[in-house]
């Protein structure tokens, strides 16, 4: 209870010490993919591709005890683990009430997987880039996975569960903001009732990702939004590049280092789903050394002091990254009270 509390205190009030251990966890369990979407960072990060084994996958779990949510994805699509099922199995044993939040790229809902995901009650999202083959091709990369499989794969999903509740998630990119308006019609089509518009994590080293035409860029996504209301679909977007929204754009605090741990499948606690590179960044591998000496380590509160300072040269590999209350690029630094650190 007292750890629940703290926990809940620090969503709102974050201090470079924290005095819980985490409640929520993200745990990637393998960073193998079948697709190559453009924008994703293992084409321009060296990693080492592999699965988390059962027996390592238990050993974290067992050092979390407050665990009551976690999200069991990370930078390769989780379903191609053979045994994603078992490591499911296992959580609901141990920790009966647990949240369990999967995100996936959808060409793998067959019918065996959608089943065992509506018995083991798991929260769904698709990720879904395109509206025809022509733009998936541009944004999926080289892929021999079929566009028609995944629509088909989410219509399937409905008929058979119509009342089970998940979402689509549609990266907003210069190759297909266009066709915005177009993926609320396809989702609707579908039956799914929430999408999220989102924005890609805008770097200093990936310029090419910036979005053109930004006036543009504006006027498709209210009429997608604006389409939604009128179909029966709730959009969610968030403003979060301040290459074009400036002074609207909304600012979500870093959550990693204060709610949600990364894990990557071979033990290292990295700084966020954005970061998810040992060799770029990590606080150490909790296969080695217990995750709660990081977690409470001097390393960790120093960095958390960066971010909420957005002081670069505490946290270096935070720059450029729209969860930071200021922005060196192009917003004036603001200094965080001593009374909060």
């Amino acid at each position: 209870m007292i750890n629940t509390i703290l926990f809940n205190l620090a969503r709102r009030l974050k201090t470079a010490r924290v005095l819980y251990q985490p409640q929520s966890l993200q745990l990637e369990v393998t960073n193998a993919c079948n697709l190559g979407c453009i924008e994703c960072y293992r084409h321009t990060q060296k990693f080492k591709p592999g699965f988390i084994t059962i027996d390592n996958f238990k050993k974290i779990i067992e050092q979390f005890p407050y665990l009551q949510a976690i999200s069991l994805f990370g930078t390769g699509e989780s379903l191609l683990h053979k045994d994603f099922f078992k490591m499911v199995e296992y959580l609901r044993k141990v920790r009966k009430k647990i949240k369990i939040f999967l995100t996936s790229n959808g060409t793998l809902l067959n019918d065996e997987n959608i089943k065992k995901i509506v018995d083991y009650h798991i929260h769904l999202a698709i990720s879904l880039d395109a509206v025809n083959e022509e733009t998936y091709k541009k944004v999926a990369g080289r892929t021999a996975v079929p566009y028609d499989r995944i629509p088909a794969n989410i219509g399937n999903f409905l008929k058979n569960y119509p009342d089970y509740n998940f979402g689509l998630t549609y990266m907003v990119l210069n190759e297909n903001f266009n066709e915005s308006p177009e993926f609320v019609k396809l989702s609707a089509k579908l039956g799914i009732k929430k999408i999220v518009l989102g924005e890609q994590q805008f770097y200093e080293e990936r310029p090419q990702f910036n979005i053109k035409d930004k006036d543009l860029y504006k006027q498709r996504l209210k009429e997608a939004t604006e389409l939604g209301k009128k179909l029966g679909v709730s959009v969610r977007h968030t403003k979060r590049d301040r290459l074009i929204w400036g002074d609207e754009t909304k600012i979500e605090p870093c959550s990693f280092l204060w709610k949600q741990p990364f894990i990557t499948w071979d033990g290292w606690w990295v700084l966020c789903c954005a970061r998810p590179f040992p060799l770029q960044f990590t606080f150490g591998n909790i296969l080695e050394v217990e995750f709660k000496k990081l977690w409470f380590g001097e390393q960790a509160n120093t960095v958390r002091k960066g971010i909420l300072n957005s002081d670069l040269s505490l946290a270096p590999v935070c720059k450029g990254c729209q969860h930071l209350k200021n922005d060196n690029r192009h917003f004036k630094k603001e200094n965080i009270s001593d009374s909060t650190i």
